[in-house]
């Protein structure tokens, strides 16, 4: 009788054990569950980086919708084709030297040293192109795209009329040739800061602390998701300009919206989330308008 009650009480035991350990870990699943609702899905099958924040989800695909950078009717041009323009422009490419180059460059003084930098760490010479093309001849600016090897569908180069004849706006050129913006995304670790010439568009997104927009650079496949803090000075500024009457009430605007976005120069930087994501962060809006300097 006393080894049957013995029995009896280690299976007893053995039984509230099991319990105890089946309701720890129900306890613990569901306490997981929550956390996960919590803080929302993360981007995981991102094509090319970036990722995104803590808690955000969603995002577009990286290769944008074929589309021209102009807006869909734009102004008509003053002629059909520019001579002086396209010389200058065609001069400034096949100059022997950087130096030879600066006299077709505005604010020259300004960008030497840049220049100068730009022709010793990759080599001095002629830069090779595949083709020119006027997409838009409209007063004192010049519209072209120009082709090379590494760009096949090509990128803008646009030139102003100034007192001193035709420039080109050395740093917008040297950030499009360079693909910059692409290799800052592909590259770029946490901490790194770079300012791009970009279209940028407000895209879906009710995150309580981070907004989200896609970022395109005016070369096809070049467009990532990015966010910006709502708290922070680059939303602030991307607001209002968005909401403003000149940008709600001009028909060209709202077509530059609906497809890639509105041309301006913004600060953005590399984070990392806790699954060691990478993702783009916009700290600022630095300027709106891509135009060569004067």
């Amino acid at each position: 009788m006393v080894r049957s009650l013995r029995r009896l009480w280690i299976v007893i035991v053995i039984l509230a054990c099991l319990i105890a350990a089946a309701i720890s870990f129900i306890a613990g699943y569901l306490t997981a569950l929550r956390r996960v609702e919590m803080a929302g899905p993360v981007f995981t099958q991102q094509p090319l980086p970036p990722s995104s924040p803590e808690g955000v989800g969603g995002g577009e695909a990286t290769t944008p919708p074929d589309a021209p950078e102009e807006p869909e009717d734009p102004p008509e041009p003053t002629e059909t084709e520019d001579p002086a323009s396209r010389e200058v422009l065609e001069a400034f490419l096949s100059a022997p030297d950087w130096k030879s180059r600066m006299d077709y460059v505005a604010n020259g003084p300004a960008v030497e040293e840049a220049m100068e930098a730009e022709a010793g760490g990759d080599g001095d010479g002629p830069i090779e192109v595949t083709d020119i093309e006027s997409t838009l001849l409209d007063d004192d600016l010049h519209h072209f795209r120009v082709k090379t090897e590494a760009i096949p569908d090509g990128f803008p180069v646009t030139l102003r009329e100034t007192p001193d004849g035709w420039k080109i706006d050395w740093a917008t050129f040297d950030e499009f040739h360079r693909d910059r913006f692409r290799s800052f995304v592909a590259s770029a670790e946490a901490g790194d800061v770079g300012e791009f010439h970009v279209f940028v568009r407000p895209t879906d997104g009710d995150h309580t602390v981070f907004a989200q927009y896609q970022l395109s650079a005016p070369i096809k496949g070049r467009s990532y998701p990015s966010f910006a803090k709502r708290s922070g000075p680059a939303h602030a500024k991307l607001t209002a300009l968005v909401s403003s009457d000149e940008v709600q009430n001009d028909e060209r605007y709202q077509k530059l919206l609906e497809r890639d976005g509105l041309p301006l120069v913004v600060r953005i930087s590399c984070h990392k989330n806790s699954q060691d994501q990478r993702y783009l962060l916009i700290d600022d809006l630095v300027a709106t308008h891509w135009g060569p300097a004067n």
